[in-house]
């Protein structure tokens, strides 16, 4: 599955350069960030994920949604070779009614420039 997903990454730049696009870049054979995709049948169970061919993982940190279903898990090597750090991002698909709702009134987002933010309740803070 792994394979299969980056070939689809591929599929997709291609796609999307004969569509107008633009020339895909491909990346530096000497500045590459490791990482690979388990698009399916992700398993998360006691702070643990499942990754094919290599078991049980051993995950850090919190589970935000422990109530969802985990769909895609994408992982990623960051920091140096010497003193590589690899991190988890989980797609999750939650039921609509568990999803806080944003404010009916306001936005959400940080202007840099005035030094102002808006929560999803709607209340402005400056900073």
């Amino acid at each position: 599955m792994a394979v299969r997903y980056t070939l689809k990454y591929l599929a997709d730049t291609f796609k999307a350069f004969f569509a107008g696009g633009g020339y895909p870049r491909f990346k530096s054979k000497l500045h590459t960030q490791d990482g690979f995709t388990i698009p399916q049948d992700v398993q998360i169970k006691e702070g643990s994920l499942y990754v094919p061919k290599l078991g049980w993982l051993r995950l850090k940190g919190a589970n935000p949604y422990a109530y969802g279903r985990p769909c895609q898990a994408r992982i990623k090597q960051e920091g140096t070779r010497s003193r590589p750090q690899w991190y988890v991002y989980l797609t999750y698909e939650v039921p609509a009614n568990a999803v806080k709702q944003p404010a009916a009134q306001g936005t959400l987002g940080v202007d840099r420039n005035v030094g102002q933010a808006t929560d999803s309740q709607g209340a402005t803070r400056t900073a």
